[in-house]
């Protein structure tokens, strides 16, 4: 019989916890899922996959086999534990003293230059490496320069109650959206076209938090709870509740970004594969399982137009139905006229650092929740 790798199907590391394979097999079960896909045989299939990877990894004595059979079938990987990985783990282990002097050269590489790809990985292999007390020690040791912002014009609006939403200008502008089918992370609905925004239009600076939904709506759907934190098991249809709210006490026009909106704000100005060079660490983003929840909107540095957590934290919902993207260049692209699931963009806390890249595309029914699925708020500028 044919030995199946199930990291592989679930696309995580041998050392990944309870946690993370659920949170993998939840991502690819919203891709494959049957009531998605139906009568598509190619997704039945990896749905069966995804179904026995969980079953076999979140049991210990399947797990064990699994691995057993993993590792003798590549006998110079060694196994790896169920655990996060410390400094104790590594063969010849530094001192927690040479692990911060590494972390401080490798930033000061990159503030001298931010496309030194090496310092990017070395300062990340030496973060791996640091227990979580010395990792947050670190972290605030060694911030990267501040990003220089483009002179950003903001607006805030008073919700009640002490609330406020802040809101950026992005101005109008072309830009190349998608990817291109060189690079390593491609996907194949990720087609690169030259997309015209032609209108300028307000964006929410932060995510959409939790004090901010209880305020319009009366009550908080997310599970981890938290004001500051991003709001969480929200569908496309209960945004769609809170914009109404939201314009109903208003003259203003709130509504979901464009696709096209999203990543062009995301991307600002940029085109490599993040807003901060074409490698991004767990000092950028709450990405790639390092933190396994949301965390506080803002607690990264902003990208050049001031908009903050653009990769990872949650997923954020778009206005579009998800589907191929018009052949040639496009003049403020809608989407799709007419489908079957919502555009979901941005990454989130569980996923790995390669899907929170500014063309990442992702999905979901329109009332679909999660707890990495939140959202952010567009004005339309009336003219």
């Amino acid at each position: 019989m044919t030995f199946i790798n199930h990291y592989e199907i679930l696309e995580i590391e041998a050392n990944a916890d309870l946690s993370a394979i659920k949170s993998a097999f939840n991502k690819l079960a919203m891709r494959y899922h049957p009531d998605r896909n139906l009568g598509d045989p190619i997704a039945e299939a990896m749905m069966k996959k995804l179904n026995q990877a969980l079953r076999t990894l979140s049991d210990s004595k399947l797990r064990k086999e699994h691995d057993e059979t993993l590792f003798k079938n590549k006998p110079n990987t060694p196994p790896k534990s169920h655990r996060t990985t410390t400094a104790s783990d590594n063969a010849e282990p530094m001192q927690t003293k040479d692990l911060h002097e590494a972390i401080a050269a490798c930033t000061q590489a990159i503030n001298l230059n931010p496309k030194d790809t090496k310092a990017y990985l070395n300062r990340a292999a030496a973060y791996k490496a640091l227990s979580d007390q010395d990792l947050a020690l670190a972290q605030k040791a060694a911030t990267v320069k501040k990003r220089k912002t483009k002179g950003a014009k903001e607006e805030s609006i008073d919700l009640g109650k002490g609330i406020s939403l802040q809101l950026v200008l992005i101005l109008a502008g072309k830009f190349q959206m998608g990817s291109d089918p060189s690079d390593e992370d491609h996907n194949e609905d990720e087609t690169q076209y030259e997309a015209n925004i032609s209108k300028p239009f307000y964006l929410g600076k932060y995510q959409i938090t939790q004090a901010q939904w209880e305020v319009v709506m009366g009550y908080n759907p997310s599970k981890i709870k938290g004001p500051d934190l991003p709001v969480t098991n929200v569908s496309w249809e209960d945004c769609q509740k809170f914009i109404n709210n939201l314009n109903a006490d208003s003259e203003e026009c709130f509504r979901l970004p464009t696709e096209a909106e999203w990543e062009y704000a995301c991307r600002a100005g940029t085109n490599t594969s993040f807003s901060f060079g074409d490698r991004i660490t767990t000092v950028d983003a709450n990405c790639d399982y390092k933190i396994r929840k949301p965390i506080a909107v803002g607690s990264y540095e902003p990208n050049s137009f001031g908009i903050y957590d653009m990769h990872g934290n949650v997923f954020e919902w778009c206005r579009d139905w998800y589907g191929d993207y018009a052949k040639g260049g496009a003049t403020d692209p809608q989407g799709p006229a007419k489908g079957k699931d919502r555009v979901m963009r941005g990454g989130s806390f569980c996923v790995k650092a390669s899907s929170v890249r500014s063309a990442l595309r992702n999905s979901g029914a329109p009332n679909f929740q999660s707890n990495d699925l939140g959202f952010r708020i567009a004005q339309t500028i009336n003219s």
